[in-house]
């Protein structure tokens, strides 16, 4: 039998992004963005460059994770205002993603990436991965 596209658009993954300073319990849509949105991202950043390729991305975040455990309180960066009260759940919300640092989100999209890789069934090397970046966040995940 093959593969419903409703069951691709449904499917979920959960995922523990780990950082120097705890965990984070992520659960993701593996399917949620299309070539037509990598597409997008391509020409933001020849049309706008950097700034605008962040703000694609903090959108590509927010079509790809459905939860997470990320709690407040977090601050304007620019006026130093509360957004997000102490204990609250952060909003999965652009606007509000990107007053957080941009090692921890950039991080995080590579390891919901590096997590995405297709794994295949009954493959007897599929093994754990655990890898560390410069700011000290790891990754956990299987890679096949």
């Amino acid at each position: 039998m093959g593969i419903r596209i409703g069951d691709l658009a449904n499917e979920r993954r959960d995922m523990v992004y780990s950082t120097s300073i705890g965990d984070l319990n992520v659960s993701y849509s593996p399917n949620a963005l299309t070539p037509s949105d990598e597409a997008k991202l391509v020409a933001v950043r020849d049309q706008e460059g950097g700034i605008g390729v962040y703000r694609e991305i903090l959108e590509q975040v927010c079509k790809i994770i459905k939860s997470w455990d990320l709690e407040g309180p977090l601050f304007n960066t620019e006026n130093g205002l509360t957004i997000v009260e102490d204990g609250e759940r952060v909003p999965l919300d652009p606007a509000v993603l990107q007053h957080l640092p941009s090692s921890f989100m950039m991080g995080l999209y590579r390891a919901i990436g590096e997590d995405n890789v297709p794994k295949s069934s009954g493959n007897p090397r599929q093994t754990q991965n655990i890898s560390q970046n410069n700011s000290g966040n790891i990754y956990r995940g299987s890679f096949s």
